[in-house]
């Protein structure tokens, strides 16, 4: 039986800003904008007291698995580069050679600036291999501007991305939970 992760998750037809963490970020329209929650691979589970949330555009064009800049990672998400795992291989990402990290990462299945505690409870695991999402950093003000969700983290999580462009609305479903 299919569980759906987000059901009719709403995406703004019109550019804003949202504030998050201390912190705020552009929206431009038509980007379905998901939060998440990036940790070092040794972390088990969240806590909203611990982790910070994170906006993370869903981007259908994007064939990698998650892409954060160093912005991300250390205003956002509270965590430096020397803390996390770099692994040997590279990326080519927009013409430049970028490191790939482990880090462990949550999709929140609810708006964490409504309940952040609801949020953190339902979070859905994002795995790949040994329970490690493969990350590509960027420098700290490269692109993207926002985290972006790739394809490939899409299909080794076995989620199933429906976009509803008429409605503005996304869904992920999955036949199994990890």
């Amino acid at each position: 039986m299919p569980r759906s992760v987000l059901s009719g998750w709403p995406y703004s037809g019109q550019f804003r800003r949202v504030h998050f963490s201390g912190s705020d970020a552009a929206l431009h329209a038509e980007q379905p904008i998901v939060w998440i929650v990036v940790a070092p691979t040794d972390v088990t589970h969240i806590d909203p007291a611990l982790h910070r949330f994170l906006p993370a555009i869903v981007d259908s064009g994007f064939a990698g698995r998650v892409l954060l800049n160093h912005r991300h990672l250390a205003k956002w998400a509270g965590l430096q580069q020397s803390s996390l795992k770099l692994e040997p291989k590279t990326e080519m990402v927009y013409g430049q050679v970028l490191p790939r990290l482990h880090l462990k990462a949550w999709l929140l299945t609810q708006d964490p600036l409504l309940d952040a505690a609801a949020a953190y409870r339902s979070a859905f695991p994002l795995r790949v291999r040994d329970g490690v999402t493969k990350s590509i950093v960027a420098p700290w003000n490269q692109r993207p501007d926002l985290p972006l969700l790739g394809m490939r983290l899409f299909g080794d999580n076995l989620l199933r991305l429906t976009i509803d462009a008429r409605k503005r609305t996304i869904d992920l479903d999955t036949e199994r939970r990890w």
